[in-house]
């Protein structure tokens, strides 16, 4: 009697593992399925093309999930275009892709977006499928892909790690550096996550007192982030830009240099350093910084604005109607799509 039971016993367990390795199987290949429709996609660029993964295959795919008005978005974008175009190795192995999710197919709003002269494809996923088959939560959510076309690692948000994050997962991609020292490097990150996640927080309330015109406030914030973090340079960009309103030229000078220092040809930096010459009276060097910001296909509020100061002060007015007009045209489109 009891060898009957425990011949039932194993007979039952036996099932039970058969059964288990069925459902481990089914959902495995359910998964797999789920992979490779969300790899192979295919989406419109902004002129109609359809672009799909698969023309991609061979290559390290960068996809930038993000909204092109929302400022994180843009960072990341601004990081992925000085990463890819430091190493030659990168230009040639890396593609990017950058992928949105507005709906609207205006004329007025495609102009608009290629107004920002991107480096990338752009890619709209209207019915947000992407965004969905990603399980994208975040925004921006960037997502690398291996040469096989699989998912090397996916990083949501954007954080003050993004830019090391980006550059050493590419860098291992391309065996240029081994499984250790990834770790060590998102190990490093990690350990510094609580204090950037404070970071953050407080620039981001720094930035937003900036924005509404509360700069007292906004100062001892930056002091405090400057602090903690010597060498962020968006405490340095905000301090200087208050600096510069307050008409204090030398100081605001001293902030962009700064910035400067630590990353050669920031574009919010050269700006501030047209305006540091600009109320110098150096309307010329002023003019050619500005004209390298554009250059470098960095767009903000009143970066138009500025250059038609320039111009107005030189006494050439059709070219400061001209970039008074391109500054309206931004906040307008800006107001119109956000």
């Amino acid at each position: 009697m009891n060898n009957t039971a425990g011949t039932q016993k194993k007979f039952i367990l036996v099932i039970c593992i058969l059964l288990l390795s069925v459902l481990t199987s089914t959902s495995s290949i359910a998964l797999d399925k789920q992979l490779n429709n969300a790899i192979n996609f295919k989406l419109k660029d902004l002129n109609q093309r359809e672009l799909s993964l698969k023309d991609f295959r061979g290559k390290i795919v960068i996809l930038l999930l993000g909204e092109l008005y929302q400022q994180n978005t843009l960072k990341a974008i601004q990081d992925i275009n000085k990463i890819v175009s430091e190493k030659r190795l990168f230009q040639k192995s890396v593609e990017t892709l950058i992928i949105i999710s507005e709906q609207n197919k205006s004329d007025k709003y495609i102009n608009l977006m290629n107004d920002l002269n991107l480096l990338y494809p752009v890619l709209i996923d209207n019915n947000r499928n992407a965004y969905a088959q990603f399980e994208v939560k975040a925004i921006p959510t960037t997502i690398i892909l291996n040469k096989k076309g699989e998912i090397a690692t996916r990083i949501p948000s954007y954080t003050i790690a993004f830019y090391d994050q980006i550059e050493a997962q590419l860098s291992y991609l391309l065996g240029k550096i081994n499984t250790n020292e990834l770790q060590n490097v998102m190990t490093s990150k990690n350990e510094t996550a609580e204090i950037d996640e404070k970071l953050e927080r407080t620039l981001s309330l720094a930035n937003n007192l900036y924005r509404r015109g509360f700069y007292d406030s906004a100062m001892d914030y930056y002091e405090k982030i400057l602090k903690m973090s010597p060498d962020l340079t968006d405490a340095h960009l905000g301090t200087g830009n208050i600096l510069l309103k307050r008409t204090k030229i030398d100081m605001a000078k001293f902030e962009f240099q700064t910035v400067l220092k630590l990353t050669p040809d920031n574009p919010a930096a050269l700006k501030g350093m047209a305006q540091v010459n600009f109320f110098s009276g150096s309307t010329a060097a002023a003019e050619e910084l500005l004209n390298k910001v554009i250059s470098a296909n960095y767009i903000d509020d009143d970066l138009y604005y500025i250059l038609g100061q320039v111009y107005e002060k030189q006494g050439k007015l059709q070219a400061a109607l001209n970039a008074y007009k391109i500054n309206c045209e931004h906040l307008l489109g800006k107001k119109r799509f956000k």
